[in-house]
């Protein structure tokens, strides 16, 4: 029906997601996880300030993400 069952999703509710390295990929990645309703926060060595402010990507430093994130996808 193209549509998704909210059962699938719904785990991803208040997960939070780090994100190591924004480059194009990660920033696809981003993207995603918000749609989900990921709280998503980034590594990234020069952010881009603006995209990550328009998709609630929360900049921390590496060792941050480590130890907030529940999942971590890398992208370097």
């Amino acid at each position: 029906a193209g549509k998704w069952p909210r059962s699938a999703v719904r785990f991803a509710r208040g997960t939070t997601l780090g994100i190591v390295g924004l480059g194009r990929i990660g920033k696809s990645m981003a993207t995603r996880a918000n749609s989900f309703g990921f709280n998503v926060l980034a590594a990234e060595i020069a952010p881009d300030l603006g995209f990550c402010e328009a998709n609630r990507v929360k900049l921390v430093s590496y060792e941050e993400l480590l130890k907030e994130a529940d999942v971590v996808t890398l992208h370097v």
